[in-house]
């Protein structure tokens, strides 16, 4: 049978069409399967906040001899490359000691003290500090479930104390052999966004995260309404009322922009980071902060993108955030839902970058609010957008004038607003994530009597 060129046309034509058919079928079906579960599993969690839940506030402990205050122990059996035993990691600020030796102080459940010595201790951000971070590291010299309460000794010369108020309780890290990804989130305060926050919160869970971990600070109702609920229904844990020891003497907020208030975060980041040490992935993410797959090529499964992007020689990505510069013209200002009115963003720049990273292949110790080092034998590297991006909602700062030849990709530079030339991109991905979560987010919303305005 003969055909001539227009019929060929044409049946190519068919076929061309009939093929992007069904591929977008496919990819229909395979994105809507894969927040339908998530939907089914929305709707049988608990609707209602279980108020009667134990509260985790947050404390320090001074030790001993005045040398330090501690925040938290987490025995950990994370033998990776710095030390192969298992150990009981010890966190909080440290003044300026001149010896790496210290004494660990073990209480056991049958009352009895119990001590050893160690020179692992980690403190390299912020040194010159009057306060300063620490993270120490205690061999476990008996069965760890023994051991009920740990104190730190910065004198050599002292001994170790029977009262009670000097010592910690030793705990597990969070997560199980089911659970993949954790999120460290650092700290919520004052004026944190309710509404907003539930958006982001629905986002993570869309995403597929097993566990976000979070501080407060003085937090508005509305917020600490919306932290309870994602508590109650298992995604988060909330550690409340963070606070920071020798106020009086070193005055500080969380929020000012000094070295002692990063100092202070950057023990919440040391905290955070060594209760999430049992999850395969950690990423550390403000809650302005998205950590999106690539939807066409992994759906909406931040794990699929995690396993595609962490090959075996891999610890940790950076990522470089695209900005969605809140003080441009919304894109869509009547959307519900922030993430959608501000949907363009920037091209990626390295302000403020965050990392995802593997605490197996990790040095323990090292995580920082912007980095961590790697284990002998791995590496860390930027991720590609194409697999995973980075999105940061925040206003025009001065700061960005370091990046003004990227931004501005050769356009002319507006008089008065640094950002309103950079070149908008629109991020498709948001706006899919905003339609797929907007139901819950208005769901949840309504229940807490949270608008958004």
């Amino acid at each position: 049978m003969k055909f001539s060129i227009s019929q060929v046309n044409i049946l190519v034509t068919k076929r061309t069409l009939s093929a992007l058919f069904c591929f977008g079928l496919f990819y229909s079906i395979t994105i809507n399967y894969n927040y339908l579960y998530r939907d089914i599993r929305f709707k049988r969690v608990a609707l209602i906040p279980d108020t009667n839940k134990t509260k985790t506030t947050f404390k320090f402990t001074p030790t001993s001899d005045g040398k330090a205050f501690l925040t938290s122990a987490i025995y950990t059996n994370l033998s990776n490359c710095v030390n192969p035993q298992y150990d009981i990691i010890v966190n909080g600020w440290e003044y300026h000691v001149n010896s790496h030796h210290f004494t660990c102080c073990f209480r056991l459940k049958n009352g009895n003290l119990l001590s050893i010595n160690s020179n692992q201790k980690m403190s390299h951000i912020y040194a010159n500090m009057p306060l300063r971070r620490i993270q120490y590291r205690c061999p476990v010299p008996v069965e760890v479930n023994l051991i009920e309460y740990v104190s730190i000794i910065n004198d050599m010369k002292a001994t170790c104390q029977e009262d009670i108020s000097y010592y910690v309780q030793v705990t597990l890290p969070l997560g199980s052999n089911d659970t993949t990804i954790a999120i460290c989130s650092l700290i919520s305060y004052r004026s944190q966004d309710a509404a907003i926050l539930v958006e982001w919160f629905e986002t993570q869970r869309l995403l597929g995260v097993d566990k976000i971990l979070t501080y407060t600070q003085e937090l508005n109702s509305d917020a600490v309404r919306v932290l309870d609920y994602y508590e109650s229904i298992g995604l988060a844990e909330v550690i409340r009322e963070f606070d920071m020891p020798e106020k009086d003497k070193y005055p500080r907020l969380i929020g000012d922009q000094n070295a002692r208030q990063w100092t202070d975060k950057e023990v919440v980041s040391l905290d955070c980071n060594s209760r999430l040490l049992g999850f395969k992935y950690v990423i550390m993410c403000d809650k302005d902060e998205f950590v999106v797959p690539n939807i066409t090529k992994f759906g909406f499964s931040l794990r699929k993108s995690l396993e595609h992007i962490f090959d075996k020689s891999t610890a940790g990505v950076q990522l470089n955030p695209k900005l969605h510069v809140t003080t441009w013209e919304p894109y869509n200002r009547s959307s519900t839902l922030f993430i959608s009115r501000y949907r363009n963003s920037t091209t990626s720049v390295s302000d403020r970058h965050k990392y995802v990273y593997m605490p197996e292949r990790t040095v323990v110790g090292t995580t920082t609010i912007h980095g961590f080092t790697a284990c002998r034998g791995y590496r860390r590297h930027i991720a590609q957008s194409t697999v995973l991006d980075f999105h940061h909602y925040r206003s025009c700062a001065k700061s960005f004038v370091k990046y003004q030849s990227a931004l501005n990709s050769g356009q002319k530079q507006t008089v008065g607003d640094l950002c309103a030339d950079f070149r908008q991109y629109s991020q498709d991905d948001i706006n899919v994530i905003g339609k797929q979560i907007e139901k819950n987010v208005l769901k949840v919303r309504e229940q807490l009597g949270i608008t958004y305005q």
